[in-house]
């Protein structure tokens, strides 16, 4: 079946539908894949999806690192993500399926407002957590400031060395390197 409308004109091609039921308009295909394509590049010529209720998008491919891929790929082409309530990420996934937030140009800013004793909280609820800066240079440190509150450092573990605080050593260690802790 083909549905054309040809020539340049400023003409819409509309399938609108009255029904009350869950699948008032329907697109199913029983063996192939379904394609969705904008050719429009001018301002305003989008794909928009627009729901007064939810927009459920599921993908069942198996052993599928790409099952449901989210792409801007335009030259300066950015995301924005904007909810009124709460964001959700979750993956169910067995050890070693994580969840990588990467910027391979850029910076990555984790930001709250909320005035709460726990405005961010980053917890790992049996592993570790590692921290690493390896840019190298030496302004580009790992800073922990606190302008109006404390800094807490609890370690729990019954152990010789439950905090421990080392300068660089071996081929990254210098005779200049102090430990300085200063209260004024």
């Amino acid at each position: 079946i083909l549905i054309t409308q040809s020539g340049a004109a400023d003409t819409s091609i509309t399938l609108t539908s009255s029904g009350t039921g869950a699948d008032a308009i329907g697109l199913i295909t029983s063996a192939g894949g379904i394609d969705v394509t904008v050719a429009g590049a001018a301002a305003g010529e989008d794909l928009d999806l627009t729901a007064n209720t939810s927009i459920n998008m599921i993908a069942s491919e198996a052993a599928a690192d790409d099952a449901v891929v989210i792409s801007a790929a335009g030259a300066g082409s950015g995301m924005q993500i904007t909810s009124l309530a709460d964001i959700d990420i979750t993956t169910t996934g067995a050890s070693g399926e994580d969840i990588s937030i990467t910027n391979t140009g850029g910076s990555i800013a984790i930001s709250a407002t909320e005035s709460a004793v726990d405005s961010i909280v980053i917890s790992s609820s049996v592993g570790g957590i590692d921290i690493t800066a390896a840019g190298g240079a030496a302004t580009e440190d790992i800073d922990i400031l606190a302008t109006s509150s404390s800094v807490n450092i609890d370690a729990g573990e019954n152990a010789a060395a439950a905090i421990t605080i080392t300068t660089g050593a071996g081929a990254t260690g210098g005779t200049s390197e102090t430990i300085v802790v200063t209260n004024t």
